[in-house]
């Protein structure tokens, strides 16, 4: 454009010459035809004329020369100021841009084209080619970053970002630029350079991943640890196990001096900073906020980051090796009192040994000799040349021999279900009074049946509390009476027996029973309640029968029913045994006495049906036996099927007794079923079963009323005519 502007001025010059000389010629003319004085006047205005075109093309000349050399400089610094840009780009490893927004043209240097794995002409300068290869996550952050920067809503553009490389994998770029804007604030040109910082970024997250390992495993360890400052004993970081010992939020603790915390008594000379000592698993004491000295295992090491040193100090809880180790002393002593006192338990154990094999001696003594007389007695009452007399007497040895043999199984069951922990109490209104008349009555029977003529019974309550009705187990309360008065009547040949209670004060009653017996050393009172043991007077000859359990269950039940026994005894004096139960008032109903004689009972069950459910034959066959007299309609169901079927088709049914363990189906399943049936028909479980749960479950299922085996004829009367007269 310069060079051009010069040679169209030359040609100007030329043509100014050629007006001029025109000009001269002209005058010439002129002065010739024009008078003297003005010819002269025209001749000097032209050679003025001419002397100022030649000043003007002298100046123009200089300027054109000056203009030149300004324009020749000025390409020159262009040039070098280009070749400058593009050695400083080519050199750089940033990809440089330049975004024209009016003309929407976009620039992008070879080497951001590199970073992306392109070539120069690989890849259009435009728009699209930054925009579609943005990382689809990255996108509309980026963008939005552009748009907020060009609005002026944020004065700096320099962000992260991800672009897809040739290769298809994203490169980060760390990226900046600033806008050229108007007066009015308009960008209209904006430059800027991406770098390549994906290695960075690879090595921070590397960074990043091996500090949350770092961090993971100083959060989990059980160790507390802690990063203490030398210049001020400020503790500058600290795990949560640290945190947690000593008893404050972690950020709490960050901060603090040491000392607060950590080895409280060594404030001003620490070992390693003031003392230069080492500490290597070494006790000390850290310090909660509450006061409380928790001993630590301590170690310790000294640490130079950025330049300062740090003390790195890790510490374990040990006060449960603390408290182990008094442990372990009170165990030792424990041990020794233990071993001393395993020793007088292995004598003991010894001792019950053989009282448990005396015990199985005794036992099978004790079930063969009634079994002897009930097997023997039972083949003379078949005798023919037994006669009438003789087998009535036959009769009471056998009857006799069975309830001494009951009794028996009734205590083995009783001890077992003392040591299994299922014996229980079932509490309801108990007339005292009744209770201890009805034993009378039946200990003097017993008494006149063993010949014993010399001996009186006789019973010893106040007037005022011959009728006390308190709430208590009855049938637990007349067996701890029976087994003492069985006691009594067994080690007394002559003399007396008297039993009562007294109401002592308002909270307990005291039963006794005292007998001019043999008496029982006082050596043996404890042991007297234990199982299996058995004290009878040395000097008797006399060989006493019994399990030996009697006064170990009767401790048992008394227990059970919220009481205490214990005795007063001297060999040769007697013994008084005593025993308390609660004092619990009940108020009972006066019921009527109901009771039939076994005639009346006939006659009013005439016509009645019974169900039989029972699986064995003589036991059906039995309750045939004790009903032979009464005019009833029996029916036999071997098993709970049969039980179901008969009923249903027998709907007149008046009672059932059921058996419990029977084939195919078993009687509460049976009850069960009937009872869907019919909701009042009366149904009777008679069970060989005799834990307390068992009736439990009957009476859960449905049953009206509950019979243990082996069946008394009395008691079967009794059962039935509750229900059908």
């Amino acid at each position: 454009m310069t060079r051009s502007a010069s040679t169209g001025g030359i040609r100007s010059f030329r043509h100014l010459w050629g007006v001029l000389l025109a000009a001269v010629l002209f005058t010439g003319a002129i002065w010739i035809w024009l008078p003297a004085g003005l010819g002269t006047l025209a001749l000097l205005v032209i050679l003025a004329a001419g002397r100022y075109l030649l000043e003007r093309r002298s100046r123009l000349k200089a300027q054109h020369e000056a203009l030149e050399k300004q324009v020749q400089e000025r390409t020159a610094a262009l040039r070098e100021s280009k070749e400058r840009f593009e050695l400083a780009v080519s050199g750089s490893n940033d990809g440089i841009w330049d975004w024209d927004l009016r003309n929407h043209r976009l620039f992008l240097s070879p080497k951001w084209k590199e970073q992306l794995g392109f070539r120069d002409e690989e890849l259009p300068n435009e728009f699209a080619s930054f925009e579609n290869r943005l990382h689809p996550d990255d996108r509309p952050f980026v963008l939005k970053q552009v748009e907020r920067y060009l609005q002026g809503k944020t004065g700096v553009y320099d962000i992260d970002f991800r672009l897809r490389h040739k290769d298809g994998a994203f490169r980060w770029i760390h990226a900046r630029g600033e806008a050229i804007r108007d007066d009015k604030g308009i960008p209209y040109r904006m430059a800027g350079s991406h770098t390549d910082i994906t290695e960075r970024k690879q090595a921070e997250a590397q960074l990043t991943q091996q500090l949350s390992k770092i961090n993971t495993i100083l959060a989990s360890i059980q160790a507390g640890v802690i990063l203490v400052r030398k210049q001020d004993r400020v503790i500058v970081d600290a795990n949560p196990a640290a945190a947690d010992m000593i008893g404050v939020p972690r950020d709490v603790l960050i901060g603090k001096v040491c000392n607060d915390f950590i080895c409280p008594a060594e404030a001003g000379r620490c070992p390693v900073f003031d003392l230069g000592q080492t500490l290597e698993n070494t006790e000390r004491m850290i310090k909660t906020p509450e006061g409380e000295l928790i001993p630590v295992l301590k170690n310790v090491s000294l640490v130079e980051l950025d330049g300062e040193t740090f003390l790195l100090e890790s510490f374990v809880d040990i006060r449960r090796q603390k408290q182990a180790e008094t442990d372990l002393l009170e165990t030792n002593r424990q041990l020794e009192e233990a071993t001393a006192r395993a020793n007088r338990m292995a004598l003991e154990a010894e001792m019950a040994s053989i009282a448990k094999s005396e015990f199985l001696a005794n036992m099978s003594h004790e079930i063969r000799t009634p079994m002897n007389a009930i097997v023997g007695f039972s083949y003379l009452l078949t005798d023919p040349d037994s006669s009438e007399e003789s087998k009535a007497e036959y009769y009471n040895i056998i009857k006799s021999n069975g309830e001494v043999l009951m009794n028996l199984i009734n205590d083995i069951l009783d001890i077992s279900m003392i040591e299994s922990g299922q014996l229980k109490t079932r509490n309801k209104a108990a007339n005292i009074g009744n209770i201890v008349r009805e034993l009378l009555t039946h200990y003097n029977q017993t008494k006149d049946e063993l010949e014993k003529k010399k001996l009186t019974i006789t019973l010893d309550i106040e007037e005022t509390d011959s009728s006390l009705t308190v709430k208590t187990d009855p049938v637990r309360l007349r067996q701890v009476l029976s087994n003492l008065l069985s006691n009594s009547l067994k080690f007394t040949n002559e003399g007396r027996i008297s039993f009562g209670y007294r109401l002592s004060d308002s909270k307990e009653i005291i039963f006794f029973v005292r007998d001019t017996g043999c008496g029982i050393d006082p050596k043996n009172h404890r042991a007297i309640f234990e199982r299996f043991n058995k004290f009878g007077n040395a000097s008797d000859a006399k060989l006493y029968t019994g399990s030996g359990l009697g006064l170990a269950i009767s401790h048992e039940l008394v227990n059970l029913l919220g009481g205490k026994i214990w005795l007063d005894s001297f060999p040769g004096k007697g013994s008084t045994f005593y025993f308390t139960i609660p004092y619990i008032p009940e108020k009972v109903r006066e019921v009527p006495d109901d009771h039939l004689d076994q005639n009346t009972f006939y006659e009013r069950i005439t016509n009645k049906t019974i169900l039989v459910a029972e699986d064995v034959l003589s036991n059906f066959q039995l309750i045939q036996a004790f009903l032979s007299s009464a005019k009833v309609n029996i029916l036999w169901a071997q098993n709970g099927v049969e039980a179901i079927d008969i009923f249903t088709k027998n709907r007149n049914i008046d009672i059932i007794l059921m058996d419990v363990q029977m084939p195919i189906m078993d009687g509460l399943k049976a009850l069960k079923r009937i009872r869907e049936l019919d909701k009042k028909v009366p149904i009777i479980v008679n069970s060989a079963f005799y834990m307390p749960d068992e009736m439990e479950k009957s009476f859960t299922a449905g049953c009206s009323d509950y019979m243990t085996k082996p069946i008394k004829k009395e008691d079967l009367i009794s059962k039935l005519s509750g229900f059908l007269s």
